[in-house]
C-alpha cells in the first residue's frame, strides 16, 4: 500500500490513490521481465533513491534517479556523506535528497520509491519517532505537502538498481539532469532491452 496524499481528509486521498493506481494498473504493461524498472502513472513523476554505506562504514553514499512514464530520466543525484551511521540512515538521507530534488524541480505529482522497506514503513506510519531518522522523516515529511500528489512506494532491489548505483558510486556531490554515469545508463538501457 502506498502513502498518498491529496485533498483533505484521509479517507479521501486513500479512496483517490487505490482508484488512481488501480486504474493505471490497467492501462501499463507488467513487469517486462524480472528486475525491470516500472514507469509512474501518466502526469507523475517517480523518484527512486538509495542508500549505501561506502569505505568500510565510515561514509554514505546517496543515489536518487528521477523518471517519467517512459523512463526518460529528467534528473539524477549521487552524492558522497563523509559520516558514519547505518545503512537505514543513508537510506532515509537519500529519501530525503529525493524530495527536496523533486521540491527544487517543481514537480507536483511524484513516487518516492525505495527499497528498504523499514524506512518505507515509518513514513507511512502516522507514530512519532523520536530517533535521529525520525527526525530526517520528520523532515521528509514537512515536504509533502508542496506536491498535489506524493506517494511513498517499496520495490525490491532488483527493480531499483540505477539508485543503487549511483549511491554505490557516490564520490563527491554530483547532479545531472540529462546525462547520467555510464555505469547507470547501462542499468537503464539493459532494462528496455
Amino acid at each position: 500500500m502506498l502513502r498518498h496524499y491529496t485533498g483533505s481528509c484521509f479517507a479521501g486521498k486513500y479512496l483517490e490513490s487505490f482508484l488512481a493506481q488501480n486504474a493505471d494498473a490497467a492501462v501499463r504493461n507488467v513487469h517486462p521481465g524480472p528486475g525491470s524498472w516500472v514507469g509512474p502513472p501518466s502526469g507523475s513523476i517517480k523518484l527512486n533513491f538509495d542508500g549505501a554505506l561506502l569505505d568500510g562504514g565510515s561514509a554514505m553514499g546517496i543515489g536518487v534517479v528521477a523518471r517519467d512514464l517512459n523512463g526518460v530520466c529528467l534528473a539524477w543525484l549521487s552524492r558522497k556523506v563523509l559520516r558514519t551511521g547505518n545503512g537505514e540512515i543513508a537510506e532515509a538521507l537519500a529519501a530525503r535528497e529525493a524530495i527536496q530534488l523533486a521540491a527544487r524541480r517543481g514537480w507536483k505529482s511524484i513516487i518516492i520509491e525505495g527499497d528498504c522497506a523499514v524506512l518505507i514503513s515509518k513514513l507511512r506510519a502516522v507514530d512519532h519517532d523520536l530517533s535521529y531518522i525520525g527526525t530526517v522523516i520528520f523532515d521528509i515529511l514537512r515536504f509533502v505537502n508542496l506536491f498535489t500528489s506524493c506517494q511513498f512506494a517499496c520495490v525490491k532491489r532488483a527493480f531499483n538498481s540505477v539508485a543503487h548505483c549511483l549511491a554505490k558510486s557516490a564520490v563527491g556531490m554530483l547532479e545531472g539532469v540529462d546525462d547520467l554515469p555510464s555505469s547507470a545508463l547501462d542499468i537503464v538501457i539493459s532494462e528496455f532491452c
